[in-house]
């Protein structure tokens, strides 16, 4: 077997990983996301409950603050995980096409012998 072959091979089987990796993040990202949003709607109503009477607006808001900064900051987390995602995905499907390219090299040259 020639190295455009292997080489092909290996790239395909590295580009099918890369793909399933950012896959598999991307599940567990869009979890994340139900749980903030949760998260988010309880913060929500808490904030409505206490917004009632101007009197006591400041109160929902210094009970809520903190579970606000912990909401955005999952949020921005999350954001992170969806790009490295994307970019993991977008590299698995350019080294599975390389692959099939280096693949089909190898065959090619093969015919002619």
């Amino acid at each position: 077997m020639n190295t455009k072959k292997i080489a092909g091979i290996v790239l395909m089987i590295i580009g099918v990983v890369l793909f399933a990796i950012g896959s598999n993040i991307k599940t567990r990202v869009a979890e994340g996301r139900m749980e903030i949003s949760a998260g988010q709607s309880k913060v929500d109503s808490t904030n409505s409950l206490f917004s009632l009477s101007p009197g006591t607006k400041p109160f929902g808001q210094a009970l809520t603050s903190s579970g606000q900064r912990q909401i955005n900051e999952g949020t921005s987390e999350a954001n992170r995980y969806q790009t490295i995602a994307n970019g993991l995905q977008i590299a698995g499907v350019i080294a599975f096409i390389v692959g099939v390219g280096a693949l089909a090299l190898g065959w090619k040259k093969r015919r002619r012998s």
